[in-house]
């Protein structure tokens, strides 16, 4: 499978559960697995991750009221 990068963004902690579960996954699919969250994936990170095959990015459906 490669390399995968997840990248989340969590308020609550559940979408942080299932990027965690997404991650599970490709490890026992046979990923190299790496984390993030939204805050520690910067430009710096993002060129390390440029060798990764695959990248899941996830965050939760905010409602807005208007």
């Amino acid at each position: 499978m490669g390399k995968v990068a997840v990248v989340f963004w969590s308020g609550t902690g559940n979408t942080e559960m299932m990027a965690g579960k997404v991650a599970q996954g490709a490890v026992e699919a046979g990923a190299e697995v790496r984390s993030f969250t939204v805050s520690e994936f910067g430009a710096d990170i993002f060129k390390l991750a440029e060798d990764r095959h695959n990248m899941v990015l996830s965050c939760a459906r905010t409602a807005l009221k208007f």
